[in-house]
């Protein structure tokens, strides 16, 4: 760790060290700067596999959520919200379905506690699969990134669908964000969070030009596919996405406004 890292990765994680769903150090070794965690069974990216039911899923989702809600009331970015960074205890069944037992966003390490009014910029954070827009252009991130992010990691859990999993010759391509961010466009943009977007990042961003290149780049032979006309998703879940992942981050949805949306109010607990 670089130092004085210890020491606050301890002060953030104790501010959050009473909730159930994220996972905070429970032991530390101050001469190895070592901090010690709970085990958990599994992550959601293998568990999702397994042949669940809508509830249980629908369930995993809100925990984590509730998680990520806890965080941003502190003023806690994560910066890096995806399948592999949410943790599971379940207990298998006599069925196909589990019993789910814990659920909490791990991985805070990489979190960051933002005073108010200030942004963390500059920095490519999470993963490629994940990241939201404002991410990729390196621009002003804050809470709402996380929660465009989430809302991908939803998409996978509900549809089992890695929507911005692009081909591995366009993942070995060195402008490998053109291919992901020609996605974010075709599913998430409208006109307003695409101008909302541009503008959030700034002119002299080298994103701006190419974000307006790749919109330029539709046409009936290459239609967009709004993630909000997918008729085969549940109407309030594409609601809720479309909430999450506006590409304009001062128009989303935040976590608290996520969780108290009507699609998780139909959550039957187990």
């Amino acid at each position: 760790m670089i130092p004085g890292e210890f020491e606050y990765q301890q002060e953030l994680q104790s501010s959050v060290a009473l909730s159930p769903n994220l996972r905070t150090a429970i032991d530390t070794i101050p001469a190895f700067e070592l901090l010690i965690y709970r085990f958990l069974a599994g992550d959601l990216l293998q568990i999702s596999q397994k042949p669940l039911t809508e509830t249980t899923r629908k369930l995993i989702l809100k925990s984590a959520l509730e998680g990520l809600v806890e965080l941003h009331e502190k003023g806690i970015i994560h910066t890096d919200i995806e399948p592999n960074n949410i943790l599971i205890d379940y207990k298998d069944t006599t069925t196909d379905d589990i019993v789910i037992q814990s659920v909490q966003v791990s991985d805070l390490e990489d979190a960051v506690l933002l005073p108010p009014g200030k942004n963390l910029k500059g920095c490519l954070c999470g993963n490629q699969f994940w990241r939201s827009p404002e991410s990729w252009a390196r621009a002003r991130q804050n809470t709402p990134s996380d929660v465009f992010s989430f809302g991908v990691v939803a998409i996978y859990v509900m549809l089992n669908d890695m929507i911005f999993h692009v081909s591995p010759d366009e993942l070995s391509d060195e402008n490998v964000w053109r291919h992901i961010l020609r996605r974010h466009i075709s599913y998430f943009a409208d006109e307003t969070g695409f101008k909302g977007l541009l503008q959030h990042i700034g002119d002299d961003n080298p994103f701006f030009q190419r974000l307006i290149d790749l919109a330029g780049d539709f046409d009936a032979d290459k239609p967009r596919k709004p993630f909000a006309m997918w008729h085969y998703v549940d109407v309030e879940f594409r609601d809720l996405i479309a909430k999450m992942t506006n590409l304009d981050p001062a128009r989303r949805i935040t976590a608290h406004g996520a969780l108290e949306h009507p699609w998780f109010q139909h959550t039957d607990q187990q």
